[in-house]
């Protein structure tokens, strides 16, 4: 219902005076925003405070105060309640008529509907259940086994959804239209991808049905999607990984979920939250490592310390990040070797913080000699091989040498298109280094080209939010300010 709608029907229910004092005006507009504007709630909510007000004579009335106390410590057992509705008659609770539905489902809709009633309400993305199955529902990195047990939650998710996304795709429409069919959940599209919204109170009965814990089985589907294969559906994660965070405070979250959640968060701009997680998987890997003297889990150790050091950078504390990235480089170089992959990976962060913090000397030495070992290691045409090539002009930027970054820009951003596609993140990076190269040489309109398409691209992969929209509209707006078009640069 809308507010107002809700609001009438909460009081007329109630058999209340629609002039109601400050204070349960207050306590009513809480009251039907909890209870999700759902109409059969509100009524009962009302049939309940009148019901009990007659207890207590005219001067003892029970008001939505009382209810929305009564509510938040017994939801359920209110939810059951039901008395005959005033306006039309009914005599169901909220659960009952859920519970009416909910039998007429077959057994693998039942599952489906009480696996996702474990995600956030809204915004539940079908493509997330998809990239789960491409993964198998597995963990995209081990760093502790699961506990005994959890084996058969990812067998059971292989039974109800499937083993592949068109297996998936098959299965969830099936049950989507039965749900829809009963009005349990409905569905949105939004560029061309299915999201699915169920009622808050819905989902809360749904979370209740049986002692059966489809709470792992949903979080194993968000861990699983916290690959990076499946950067473009990270957006979608961050309501229902929050969600999960929220619900899961201190040490009941496995390690392996902290670390996945971790990944998007950062990847997403979140970057304290990132932090939070990384720090505590961190601290858990130290203290096992010390315990066990394990070589995989010192190595484990460092890799999350690097991936610690890398979000510290993203969040623009050099300082720490430096000192995570400096220890790290050194114990690579002594466990794992000097062209080991990994030890280049260390030499190109501690670059680029370098960077970061102006020190570009030092950053070119290293950036040259990652440069080179990739391209002897892994080829002139791999992604990090490109990678390195694109710190490097950003180092040559910075130094003033634009002729250098140029050429080596325009390799770069050539060799992304082909490899990576037009729409990549790394590719609308190396797009916009080129475009802030042609603004230092004076090439506006090169620039401005550029940066337009970057700034569409980025809206549209990333978000309007993302750090890297708001950099690229900024670019844009001091290319505009450049060419003296100060009324479109204001505007951005």
């Amino acid at each position: 219902m809308a507010k107002g709608e809700a609001l009438s029907t909460l009081i007329k229910a109630a058999r209340r005076s629609s002039e109601l004092p400050p204070e349960e005006s207050e306590s009513a507009a809480t009251l039907i925003k909890q209870l999700g504007y759902l109409a059969l709630a509100l009524v009962n909510a009302g049939v309940y405070c009148y019901q009990l007000s007659s207890f207590g004579g005219e001067d003892q009335i029970f008001t939505f105060r009382m209810y929305l106390d009564r509510f938040n410590s017994n939801r359920a057992a209110l939810m059951e309640q039901a008395g005959q509705s005033p306006i039309d008659g009914y005599t169901l609770g909220v659960y009952a008529t859920f519970r009416l539905s909910y039998k007429q489902l077959p057994p693998l809709d039942r599952d489906f509907f009480r696996l996702i009633s474990n995600f956030h309400h809204s915004d539940i993305p079908t493509a997330m259940l998809s990239y789960a199955a491409d993964k198998g529902f597995r963990d995209p990195w081990i760093l502790l086994p699961r506990p005994e047990g959890h084996e058969k939650s990812v067998s059971r998710l292989v039974a109800l959804l499937g083993t592949n996304a068109s297996e998936v795709k098959v299965r969830m429409e099936e049950a989507i239209r039965s749900l829809c069919s009963f009005s349990l959940v409905s569905t949105t599209v939004v560029s061309d991808s299915l999201f699915m919204q169920m009622h808050p109170v819905a989902q809360a009965w749904a979370r209740n049905t049986d002692a059966e814990d489809f709470g792992i089985m949903a979080m194993q589907v968000l861990t699983s999607c916290c690959n990076e294969r499946f950067t473009s559906v990270y957006r979608f994660l961050l309501s229902h990984i929050n969600e999960k965070l929220e619900e899961n405070q201190g040490p009941s979250l496995h390690m392996n979920d902290q670390s996945a959640f971790a990944l998007v968060l950062r990847e997403m701009g979140h970057y304290g939250s990132a932090e939070m997680l990384y720090g505590k998987v961190l601290e858990s890997l130290q203290e096992l490592s010390a315990e066990r003297k394990n070589k995989a889990l010192v190595l484990d150790t460092i890799v999350i310390a690097a991936s610690l050091a890398v979000t510290y950078h993203y969040h623009g504390r050099f300082n720490e990040a430096e000192k995570l990235e400096f220890n790290v480089l050194e114990k690579r170089r002594m466990i794992l070797g000097a062209e080991h992959p990994d030890t280049i990976i260390a030499a190109a962060n501690l670059a680029a913080t370098y960077h970061c913090q102006g020190r570009f000397n030092e950053a070119e030495k290293l950036e040259l000699d990652v440069l080179e070992k990739r391209r002897k290691i892994l080829g002139a045409e791999h992604p990090d091989t490109i990678r390195a090539a694109a710190n490097l002009v950003a180092t040559y930027h910075h130094q003033g040498r634009f002729g250098e970054a140029e050429k080596l820009e325009l390799d770069v951003l050539e060799k992304r298109r082909k490899i990576l596609g037009a729409e990549h993140p790394d590719t609308l990076r190396a797009a916009a280094n080129l475009a802030a190269t042609y603004g230092h040489q004076g090439r506006f309109d090169e620039a401005e080209k550029l940066e337009l398409d970057v700034l569409e691209k980025s809206r549209k992969i990333l978000g309007a939010e993302h750090p890297d929209t708001t950099r690229a509209a900024a670019n844009l707006a001091a290319t505009y300010h450049h060419q003296g078009r100060f009324g479109e640069a204001e505007k951005l």
